[in-house]
């Protein structure tokens, strides 16, 4: 072998160029994660602080929206308008909730401040809504109630038949509680001080106008004095009235300045801390933003340097490791060429070191070696070739008459010599498609031995089997012609296949069967002609293109048949003509 060093270390240098650009991709790779987990937290963030300067945005309009349904609620009373400040409330409950779940640190002084602001809200609201339930009740049932009395007293001082003065005093009186409860009805619904003054003075031009009817005397017999219990019982009454119309009064500064003063103040507290939340969170949003894209920024600066070093150290790594190994494997590969096209006298390097390619050196050397031994076992190879191609040219020639003589015997019957069922089979689906080319007549014909178990119960079955092969010498007596297929159906049937052979002739040659076997004579006792005789049945067909049922010419065959034995046997019997084939 001739000689040739090269740098020892090949797999070494390989697995090691290999584990250094696996360790630059993992770094990539690791640098990668951390920054996509780091892009992805402050996503998080920036997701969550969107949240919660919705929710504080959100807290700025509901508080708005609260005021203007209690104010709503005031002026209307309805019980529907109170659960939509309800339901406002518990929307910005959960708002708060919202942001006590995020925990952001700007929010921890100003969250607790604007839940304490909303439940002073709902709680000043409660009592709006207290104050305004007994407010209606003063002016719907007793104010109502009082001035309904007025209204009858002052219609029970009409039964005194009062004239002149008096007459003209307790009109007054009715044209004044008119109008007190008309102004009674504006404070309630525009709340104007005024009318209150107003209903101060009616109230007390009534007052003076009773004490007027208190001294009321009567000037003629006609009329009746007004007795002081009633003027009394109306100046209790109309002290009652301005007393509940002046405590309603007071109810509704009450609520009014709940709703004015206490409520506003809160809805505004609520509205400027949620403002400053929002502000605060926009900002935080903002710092965040510019974080995640000067991230990604850095991010991306990183993967082109990785990228680039990765590229120049593949480009190294590969010249490196490529240059040190391309050279011993050229020389290789070129000497297993030679070596494969058999060339017996090459020298092969020999390489100093351990690695693979020392390995293949030897390698080839043991193929060279192998080689010169393998040329001189195909000599002895081809001789002994030579004699075992003549030893399996013998054998195949055996083989083949062998195979011959077995298909021979796999399509005839053992017992007669005809052929069998199974050869029967394959013949008729050949002769009926030749009869369709053909457009000519195709046969076909059925034979049964009559009282042939009769036969056997009587001579025994050695003597039926001899029956048999007599049976069968008749008939390939008779069908004789080349083209006559004529086989052992099964037990002591046989069937005849007469290729362009209309019915008339096929119930002759059938005949002549029948005939020839009569004549024979051969003795049987259990019949009642004393001799074996045949039961034929005919049926013929020229076969259409279209009709492709060949069996169905075997069971007309076969009908016809079992027609000669109802009709007495020793008969041929060709299908009946009602019962045509389809065309």
């Amino acid at each position: 072998m001739i000689g040739l060093s090269v740098k020892p270390g090949i797999t070494t240098r390989i697995y090691g160029s290999y584990l250094l650009l696996a360790s630059i991709i993992i770094g990539l790779t690791v640098s990668t994660y951390i920054g996509l987990n780091r892009i992805e937290s402050e996503f998080m963030a920036l997701q969550s602080l969107g949240q919660s300067r919705e929710s504080g945005i959100n807290l700025g309009k509901t508080a708005n929206a609260i005021q203007r349904a209690v104010e709503f609620y005031i002026e209307t009373g309805n019980p529907s308008d109170a659960e939509n400040v309800r339901d406002l409330y518990q929307q910005a409950s959960n708002d708060i909730q919202i942001l006590k779940e995020q925990n952001l640190d700007l929010a921890k002084d100003l969250v607790p401040r604007l839940q304490q602001h909303l439940d002073n809200l709902n709680q000043t609201f409660a009592q709006v809504q207290s104050q305004r339930l007994s407010t209606s009740s003063v002016v719907d049932v007793r104010i109502t109630r009082l001035l309904q009395g007025l209204d009858s007293k002052l219609q029970k001082l009409l039964t005194f038949k009062p004239t002149g003065n008096s007459l003209i005093g307790i009109n007054e009186i009715w044209r004044n509680i008119v109008l007190i409860e008309k102004h009674m009805a504006k404070y309630f619904a525009e709340l104007n001080y005024e009318n209150v003054t107003e209903v101060e003075r009616l109230a007390e031009a009534i007052f003076e106008k009773l004490i007027d009817l208190g001294l009321f005397e009567p000037v003629s017999d006609a009329e009746q004095p007004i007795e002081l219990e009633h003027v009394e019982q109306m100046t209790n009454d109309l002290n009652l009235l301005i007393t509940a119309f002046n405590e309603a009064v007071q109810r509704v500064r009450g609520y009014q300045f709940l709703v004015n003063v206490v409520i506003a103040a809160d809805s505004y507290e609520v509205g400027y801390l949620a403002e400053r939340l929002s502000k605060s969170l926009q900002e935080l949003s903002y710092n965040y933003q510019q974080e995640s894209i000067d991230l990604s920024r850095s991010l991306e600066r990183q993967h082109v340097l990785f990228g680039t070093f990765l590229v120049l150290i593949s480009i190294l790594v590969s010249y490196l490791v490529g240059r040190s190994i391309v050279k011993p494997v050229s020389y290789l590969r070129s000497t297993f060429d030679r070596l494969s096209q058999g060339e017996k006298n090459l020298q092969i390097a020999r390489f100093e070191t351990q690695d693979e390619i020392a390995a293949l050196a030897n390698s080839a050397e043991a193929f060279r070696l192998l080689n010169v031994e393998t040329q001189q076992l195909l000599h002895k190879y081809q001789i002994l070739s030579e004699n075992l191609e003549q030893k399996v040219q013998q054998r195949t020639e055996q083989l083949e008459q062998a195979n011959t003589q077995l298909e021979k015997l796999s399509l005839t019957d053992s017992l007669t010599g005809l052929n069998n069922r199974r050869s029967f089979e394959h013949a008729i689906i050949d002769r009926w498609s030749r009869a369709q080319r053909s457009a000519e007549p195709i046969s076909i014909i059925m034979i049964d031995i009559d009282h042939f178990k009769a036969y056997n119960d009587t001579y025994g079955h050695i003597e039926g089997d001899e029956c048999l092969r007599k049976v069968a010498e008749t008939l390939k007596e008779v069908f004789s012609r080349q083209t006559d297929f004529t086989a052992r159906y099964g037990g002591e049937e046989f069937v005849v296949v007469l290729e362009a052979t209309t019915e008339n002739s096929a119930y002759q040659i059938a005949e002549n069967a029948r005939i020839a076997l009569f004549d024979k004579k051969i003795e049987h006792s259990g019949s009642p002609l004393k001799v074996v005789s045949l039961s034929i049945g005919v049926a013929s067909i020229v076969p259409e293109e279209s009709y492709n049922d060949p069996q169905s010419l075997v069971e007309k065959a076969d009908k016809a048949l079992y027609q000669s034995k109802q009709n007495g046997r020793n008969r041929v019997t060709c299908y009946e003509q009602s019962l045509q084939f389809p065309s």
